[in-house]
């Protein structure tokens, strides 16, 4: 489609923001965008014969209506703030959960006694932690159900991740637990925090991670 010119545009669409808003259409309609394409590209050849993107599908009136082309925002105009945004959002190529923090030194547990902690110091991870924080837990023991497993954050704030239970005879705690830490920062020291309420059994923390 041709490019339309600002003036003509805005004839149409006297809000249009010229100074970061294009239009494209021909003149008697037929063919533009329509409901359901916000956010596309629109993409035209280089002198290079390659081709780039110059806007994005924002609005128009109706779909391919005579004398009321498309309005699409300007990419070379925005292309500051896209590039902002792109650079919050991260690398792509790296799937979710894959920034891995881990303790593996063997922390023993005291029988019927006081709690004990394994810790791991997260940094790098920019503002609060996520809202599915992944927490990777190893405690062999010979008798879960003695355990009490708090996840701690930074800022203190806990997170039961397990109750004891009497009835529950078998060995080892060996999950992963799914935390909403959304309220709290992601950098700092988080520890795995273990208590053994019953006597006779006996166990060690294995190893204890978080992935973000």
């Amino acid at each position: 489609m041709p490019f339309v010119d600002d003036a003509t545009c805005k004839s149409a669409y006297p809000s249009m923001k010229t100074a970061v808003e294009i239009c494209a259409g021909y003149p008697q309609g037929g063919t533009d965008t329509c409901q359901g394409d916000s956010g596309g590209p629109m993409v035209r050849r280089d002198a290079n014969n390659n081709w780039v993107q110059v806007g994005i599908v924002s609005y128009g009136q109706g779909c391919a209506r005579p004398n009321y082309p498309g309005v699409y925002a300007q990419v070379s105009a925005l292309s500051a703030a896209i590039a902002q945004q792109a650079a919050a959002m991260g690398d792509p190529n790296t799937p979710p959960g894959n920034q891995v923090f881990e303790n593996a030194t063997n922390v023993t547990i005291t029988d019927a006694g006081a709690a004990v902690t394994s810790e791991v110091t997260v940094n790098g991870i920019t503002g609060n932690a996520p809202a599915a924080l992944s927490v990777g837990v190893d405690i062999k023991h010979t008798y879960r159900g003695d355990l009490v497993i708090d996840l701690v954050a930074p800022n203190g704030t806990a997170f039961r991740l397990k109750n004891a239970n009497s009835s529950d005879s078998a060995d080892n705690v060996i999950t992963t637990y799914t935390v909403n830490a959304s309220a709290v920062p992601a950098n700092g020291t988080w520890k795995l925090k273990v208590q053994d309420v019953y006597s006779a059994d006996t166990g060690y923390i294995d190893s204890f991670k978080l992935a973000f």
